[in-house]
């Protein structure tokens, strides 16, 4: 479209049109953003097909980097994974039907986050509290001021 968006618009058609089958019916949402031809403000339509289009290889690309990752994996841990599964979380959980292709691409379940947009910092907000979750993990705490940069 030659059109120029920002990162929450990119954002809004992720969550309304992104999908990682065609969809029987087509979506589409108008957008707006700065033509690059004429540099001026403008509206556009944009369909669930050519989000498609423009995201599928993306979207095998990280079922390949998952796949690769569990090929990996201890055994052991590769086998609690096939019984609990995957849990989808952040951007890719709020792709349609991304959580159907990942499962098929792997081989396991694939379980959608309930707040997939905050599950991460909730996450790291429970390991801040309870440390203790992390015992079996090679992670090093440090102190915010340990992280400051003099200028």
């Amino acid at each position: 479209h030659n059109i120029l968006i920002g990162p929450l618009t990119a954002e809004e058609i992720k969550k309304q049109l992104c999908c990682a089958y065609k969809r029987p019916l087509e979506v589409s949402m108008t957008a707006k953003g700065r033509n690059l031809l004429t540099g001026l403000p403008q509206c556009f339509e944009i369909s669930s097909s050519e989000v498609y289009d423009a995201t599928i290889d993306a979207l095998y690309s990280i079922c390949n980097e998952v796949r690769a990752v569990l090929e990996r994996t201890a055994p052991d841990i590769v086998g609690d994974i096939k019984v609990d599964g995957v849990h989808l979380t952040g951007g890719g959980a709020q792709i349609s039907g991304f959580d159907k292709l990942l499962s098929e691409y792997i081989g396991t379940e694939v379980h959608l986050a309930d707040d997939p947009s905050h599950s991460v910092v909730k996450g790291e907000c429970i390991a801040i509290k309870r440390p203790e979750l992390l015992e079996n993990g090679d992670f090093l705490y440090r102190s915010i001021k340990d992280l400051i940069v003099e200028q």
